[in-house]
């Protein structure tokens, strides 16, 4: 009895502490899960944050890199001189450049060019699926008028970019498939303050939007500030505002019957929202979220803890075996652990006892030799060690019992017979009462190379020193010298370091002494300048350049003469004391085109002062009355290695214009290569506007204005030789104002000259400026239709005498005129056409005047 009662109580006994354990490990598991709890929503909110920011990152980086390359096509020299001249432009060669500018952003799907009224002029694609670039033809390029980037453009002010909201690219009226996510990026092109084109480069996001969905630590998607899936987590969640079909709104934002406000709300327990894009019509978020794993239904867990406690009273003994068995299984995970972790190592570890037999060897241990595990292990260490290495295990571990480390280097035998060199750091452990060694072995077959290169990289420098075209000494800290190379030896008439250091150079080391002194307190010195006066000719001064650094207790010095620089310096400086004094205006420019010097009379000529020129492009005084052709003569000449002469119409800085007699010159270095280009001009402002006057005073009419006989005798005499040759037609209209005399004699000689002034201007106004038309003397005058045959120089000439009938002014009385046309044919000389033309208007009156008559 009384042991069956000892047995009762102890049966109680461990039922109360079954049961307080029971008690202590159901509160201990309902803690650690409520923590397990908050600590995932932390963890999920700190690593959401940092995720985040790369993805944003990311995209930011991508819009910015998109933008660079929109600005570099609008500054394209290339682009700018085809909106400049479309005509003389090679679409070629504009297409070739465009394609320069994409093919580095892989993230560009299409790069164009379009005019001001939306029609495409060049475009770039890049195929989704290979990445490949297309130029299109111009026959497949598009009218994009209707869409509405291209009004959003329209609206930019300046040169600011436009930005569009997040959708499909579509081309010809359908959405483009496979989906292409697309951001479109622009900007305004101006020739003279006026719109001529825009840029438009297409961002392509699909691979942006990929790592996004790829994402394993947390869920990522794209929504509006309404909370609607723009881009979900699979492609048949995305795009269905887009598509026309019913928006979805994501589930991480549904509470309830409510959606969270994004502009009020940006976090929640089990999400995080990040502004990602935005623009006027469009705002979109980053939401972040935990994926549905185990750990975001914790809180479920609380609710099952009655539950569990009930379960766990009934399995008590379960739980203390299972203790135990945790126990005894957490011993095993830990040294497989330990054993893993030895094996993700990249060097050998091994064990051995004091007979050299293995006791333990990680992964590296036995495949870099080329065995498997268990042969490895039977291997003994004398047996892995080459026949060479003479120290036995016992005389190691005696070594380790004083040195707590010994670090060697030995070559193990591999399986294939081969070599292997290791270094190893041996250690001495105690296991149970027996001394074991530690190895961990280090492959340095490639450290060993590395130091054989290092020594002949050593060779190197030092034959490098002694042979260096730079004087080179190093000097100890009792101001000696410990070693020069030939070249500073020969710069002082010396043969070996001993002469440097002998009494009859006291000179040298006394000048050297500041520079010396210098380098011991900075450590480092640069561009130190001295005067040594030569010890065996005193009458040779010369000029050295001196860098010093402090190593090891001593100086590294290198010396070189700057006597020929500085004399060349002073020459230099001379050159530009006369060039200054000139009245010529000199230029110097370098290879890219940026100014590196003007004189001063450039400065008095143009008004602008040094810091406004220097380093800009001569652009600056571009006053845009050159041609195109203009330049690129100029640049040919250049080049070619020629110079260049002309008169060019340059402006000042306060935007007047004035004339140089030009001439500029390409300079060529000692290869033959053009290095820079220097320009001297003389102003001839007065002298070419003086030139012009006369010219004009000589080729035009002093009262209308117009061409007068001569001057039409000589392009008549153009169009003939461009007939014969070319086969071009054209016709004469001669007419000559009607009952002019009887103007003259009534009204007066300057209400006539009114007359024929008001006549000029009106046919002047109705006629095309590709037409000549000049007086011919008194009331007769001549109209040059060029390209037009007879029945198109008839209808001109109508107009012209309907316009005049037409035409009333108080100044004058109103006049009619008769006209007479004459087409050019084989045969005819200018006389023998202007004749005809004269006959023809003759005839024209004798009908009646104020009408127009013509010759065949």
């Amino acid at each position: 009895m009384a042991r069956g009662y000892r047995s009762s109580a102890q049966k109680k006994v461990f039922w109360l502490f079954s049961l307080l354990f029971l008690v202590i490990l159901i509160g201990f598991g309902a803690s650690s899960l409520r923590f397990l709890h908050q600590f995932v929503v932390s963890d999920f909110h700190s690593e959401s944050f940092f995720v985040s920011r790369l993805f944003i990152k990311s995209f930011d980086a991508m819009l910015e890199q998109g933008q660079d390359l929109v600005d570099s096509v609008e500054l394209s020299p290339v682009v700018q001189n085809f909106f400049e001249a479309p005509e003389k432009t090679d679409l070629t060669f504009l297409e070739k450049a465009l394609l320069s500018k994409i093919v580095s952003f892989k993230h560009a799907s299409q790069l164009r060019l379009l005019s001001p009224e939306g029609k495409e002029l060049v475009r770039i694609d890049r195929k989704f699926t290979t990445g490949e670039l297309v130029v299109v033809p111009r026959n497949a390029l598009q009218d994009k008028s209707h869409r509405y980037y291209h009004q959003e453009v329209l609206k930019l002010k300046g040169k600011a970019f436009y930005f569009s909201k997040l959708d499909l690219n579509v081309e010809h009226d359908k959405v483009v498939e496979p989906y292409e996510p697309t951001i479109r990026i622009g900007q305004k092109i101006f020739q003279h303050n006026r719109f001529v084109g825009y840029v438009m480069l297409n961002v392509n996001l699909a691979h942006f939007i990929e790592s996004l969905r790829n994402a394993t630590e947390m869920d990522f998607s794209i929504t509006d500030q309404q909370g609607h899936i723009v881009i979900g987590k699979t492609r048949q969640d995305s795009w269905h505002k887009v598509l026309g079909l019913p928006v979805k709104t994501s589930p991480v934002l549904q509470r309830g019957s409510e959606v969270v406000d994004l502009a009020k709300n940006l976090h929640g327990a089990d999400f995080r929202t990040d502004p990602l894009y935005e623009t006027p019509d469009q705002k979109l978020y980053l939401i972040s979220s935990m994926p549905p794993t185990f750990l975001s239904q914790v809180p479920i867990m609380v609710a099952m803890e009655l539950l569990v406690s009930f379960f766990l009273l009934f399995v008590l003994v379960a739980i203390l075996i299972w203790a135990l068995a945790l126990r005894v299984s957490r011993w095993i995970s830990e040294y497989e652990l330990r054993s893993s972790m030895l094996d993700k190592v990249s060097d050998s570890v091994y064990v051995y006892d004091d007979k050299g037999q293995f006791i333990y060897a990680n992964q590296q241990a036995w495949k870099k030799r080329g065995y498997d595990e268990e042969t490895f292990k039977q291997l003994n260490l004398a047996q892995l060690n080459a026949s060479g290495y003479k120290r036995n295990v016992k005389e190691l571990i005696a070594e380790l019992r004083y040195t707590p480390n010994k670090v060697f280097r030995v070559e193990h035998v591999m399986k294939t017979g081969k070599y292997l060199p290791v270094e190893v750091s041996a250690s001495l452990f105690d296991m149970e009462g027996n001394e074991v060694v530690l190895n961990v072995a280090r492959d340095i077959g490639e450290q060993l190379k590395h130091e054989q290169q290092l020594i002949k990289l050593e060779q190197r420098y030092r034959q490098l020193v002694d042979e260096s075209p730079v004087g080179i000494y190093e000097m100890s800290d009792r101001n000696t010298f410990t070693y020069a190379n030939k070249v500073f030896l020969d710069l002082f008439h010396v043969e070996n370091v001993e002469q440097l250091n002998s009494d009859d150079l006291p000179g040298l080391r006394k000048v050297l002494e500041p520079f010396v002194i210098m380098v011991h307190e900075k450590q480092i010195v640069q561009d130190f300048e001295c005067e040594i006066i030569s010890e065996k000719q005193r009458i040779e001064k010369r000029y050295f350049r001196m860098n010093g650094v402090m190593r090891n207790q001593k100086m590294i010095a290198t010396c070189v003469d700057i006597s020929q620089q500085r004399e060349q310096v002073l020459m230099n400086q001379l050159w530009t004391q006369l060039i200054s004094q000139i009245e010529d205006l000199i230029m110097v420019t370098d290879l890219t085109g940026k100014i590196t010097y003007v004189n001063k009379a450039f400065f008095e000529v143009t008004g602008y002062e040094e810091k406004d020129v220097l380093g800009q492009s001569p652009k600056i005084l571009s006053s845009g009355q050159h041609s195109l052709d203009f330049f690129t003569n100029l640049w040919r000449t250049l080049l070619s290695g020629k110079s260049f002469r002309d008169i060019f119409i340059n402006q000042r800085a306060d935007g007047s214009v004035y004339y140089e007699d030009k001439i500029i010159t390409p300079v060529c270095d000692n290869r033959g290569q053009i290095s820079a280009f220097v320009s001297s001009s003389r102003v001839v402002t007065e002298q070419v506007l003086k030139e012009k006057a006369l010219k004009h005073q000589a080729e035009h009419d002093a009262l209308t204005g117009l061409y007068n006989r001569y001057t039409l005798n000589m392009r008549l005499e153009q169009l003939m030789e461009q007939s014969k040759e070319e086969g071009m037609i054209f016709c004469v209209i001669f007419f000559d104002i009607d009952h002019f005399k009887h103007v003259n004699d009534t009204f007066g000689h300057e209400v006539g000259d009114v007359v024929l002034k008001q006549i000029a201007e009106i046919v002047d106004l109705n006629s095309r400026h590709t037409d000549v038309f000049a007086r011919w003397g008194g009331e007769e005058f001549v109209l040059v239709v060029c390209d037009s045959d007879l029945e198109q120089a008839m209808k001109v000439a109508e107009v012209l005498r309907a316009r005049i009938e037409e035409s009333r002014s108080e100044s004058r009385p109103d006049v009619t005129a008769s006209f007479g046309v004459a087409q050019v044919k084989k045969g005819d000389d200018l006389e023998s056409l202007i004749k005809r033309a004269d006959s023809a208007m003759y005839q024209a009156k004798q009908n009646g005047r104020n009408q127009v008559y013509s010759l065949l």
